[in-house]
């Protein structure tokens, strides 16, 4: 089974991105998601999330400050 979802938020506490640190701001964030879940015996056994890191890291690439070394 496999449910998709949007995410809408802003950022509260730095994240740590490939091309540096992205720091918390008023911009809002969406992105989309896909929770895979499978069921055994009437139960989920297991829940898998994926999100569009690629867009999530698009929104944030203007925003964040380069790491150093």
């Amino acid at each position: 089974m496999a449910a998709r979802w949007s995410v809408t938020a802003t950022l509260a506490t730095p994240l740590h991105l490939d091309s540096g640190i992205a720091t918390p701001s008023e911009q809002s964030l969406c992105f989309d998601a896909v929770d895979v879940l499978v069921i055994r015996d009437g139960r989920i056994a297991r829940k898998d999330t994926y999100i569009d890191a690629f867009s999530l890291q698009g929104q944030l690439a203007g925003d964040a400050q380069p790491k150093t070394a």
